[in-house]
């Protein structure tokens, strides 16, 4: 299994209707999931994905998780997810990639960066701050 894409957040998915694989509870087969805010794929599975993401009938015709789907679904291409996902996704978040966007009072501030994470990672690279 170590070479399937593992989606860990996805949304508007059923996974939980699939009996859920052998001695994993909560890791289903992929048939529903949409958005992509959270996968792990080894080096191997992503150069298949992109292999396949590139062909004409995928490169720029559908946003990405649109294209995992229809890969998954209907390609026979493999993928598990986790269910209940282990990272979530909302509107209220801030967004760390478009910093400068306007909050609105809804919004709240990302907690855990990315970006925040790869600043302080070259940070400690840098000796500017001493790692833990």
């Amino acid at each position: 299994m170590s070479h399937l894409p593992v989606s860990l957040g996805h949304c508007h998915s059923q996974e939980w209707t699939k009996p859920p694989l052998q001695g994993a509870p909560t890791l289903h087969p992929s048939f529903t999931t949409l958005c992509t805010h959270a996968y792990v794929v080894n080096r191997n599975s992503a150069r298949r994905l992109v292999r396949r993401l590139r062909t004409e009938a995928f490169a720029y015709s559908r946003p990405i998780d649109h294209a995992y789907y229809y890969l998954f679904s209907h390609k026979g291409i493999k993928s598990f997810s986790v269910y209940p996902p282990i990272i979530v996704q909302t509107y209220q978040m801030g967004s760390d990639i478009v910093p400068n966007r306007p909050s609105t009072d809804r919004e709240q501030w990302l907690e855990d960066s990315t970006l925040e994470r790869i600043q302080l990672a070259k940070a400690i690279e840098s000796g500017s701050i001493l790692g833990a």
